[in-house]
């Protein structure tokens, strides 16, 4: 395979780094020459490196660019990755799951905390019933730059609906948000999802000193807390008040998400194989939640 990467900010920088590590990097692309690193062909002109048969790639640029860029690599024959959200809005977002059919290339859109072992692992309790019927969801995703998008629900809420959409597996039926705004940029937001007998809050900001990627979800047998930086489960099974929790210990499943991302990918660029990666159709319900909390 021949697999590039375009854009290399701050995401795409891990990327490269990755397919660098997995020995596939062939091509980098962006028009900054200092973030050139890797032993690999670069670029500052899209067109030309994509004359060169690229099997797949990695479109981290900025958001607004992402039909642009992406068009250009299914005209190729590229398989394309996405970094999220797949767009700023619906009809670009639609446009290249469009253009990846007519292609009959792979759309996928980078969800990264899918592939965080401890929320693989959440999901696994779930769907097991571990929680009787939930009750609600928190989620906390406060503190850590750079940003890459002047809302925050846009740059890292979209995570957790994506998330939540695959917890409850569906999509809620009323959003009610609130935010707060700072020279132009929506830096704080807390926003409430109904799921029916179920709710959910996100709440997000750039603000925080300190960086929290934490799930608490709550049900009729039970409830735990998640941590998605150290990777770890607590559930508690007992609602006896003087009851200790236990820890489900998942050390040894920890992982680095994004390469499992990329591996993901990879597979389905080989062999068609279905993996846990979130399509163009789920990449573009998460932008429809995403831009209602957003309120557009």
């Amino acid at each position: 395979m021949k697999i590039g990467v375009i854009g290399l900010g701050a995401m795409g920088q891990h990327h490269a780094r990755i397919y660098n590590e997995l020995g596939i990097l062939t091509d980098v692309c962006d028009t900054d020459e200092s973030r050139f690193k890797y032993d690999a062909c670069s670029h500052t002109d899209l067109d030309k490196m994509l004359e060169k048969g690229l099997t797949a790639v990695s479109i981290a640029v900025p958001t607004q660019y992402h039909l642009e860029v992406a068009r250009k690599c299914f005209e190729k024959g590229c398989h394309v990755l996405v970094e999220k959200p797949l767009s700023d809005n619906v009809a670009d977002a639609q446009e290249m799951i469009d253009l990846a059919r007519k292609y009959n290339k792979i759309l996928a859109v980078g969800y990264i905390e899918r592939f965080n072992p401890a929320f693989q692992q959440l999901k696994r309790i779930v769907d097991e019933g571990y929680f009787g019927s939930l009750t609600s969801v928190n989620i906390k995703r406060v503190g850590g730059l750079p940003r890459s998008a002047d809302n925050v629900i846009l740059d890292l809420m979209t995570h957790d609906f994506d998330l939540l959409m695959s917890i409850f597996d569906k999509a809620p039926s009323q959003i009610f948000a609130h935010t707060r705004e700072s020279e132009g940029i929506v830096n704080s937001a807390q926003v409430l999802l109904d799921f029916g007998d179920a709710s959910a809050t996100c709440e997000a900001n750039w603000i925080s000193p300190v960086k929290i990627r934490e799930i608490h979800i709550t049900g009729t047998k039970g409830c735990a807390s998640v941590d998605l930086i150290n990777q770890t489960i607590t559930k508690y099974k007992s609602f006896d008040l003087a009851s200790t929790h236990r820890q489900l210990d998942i050390q040894n499943l920890k992982g680095e998400p994004l390469k499992a991302e990329l591996e993901a990918f990879l597979a389905e660029v080989q062999g068609g194989e279905e993996t846990n990666l979130a399509s163009g159709e789920e990449g573009l319900r998460t932008l429809e939640v995403t831009l209602e909390a957003v309120g557009k």
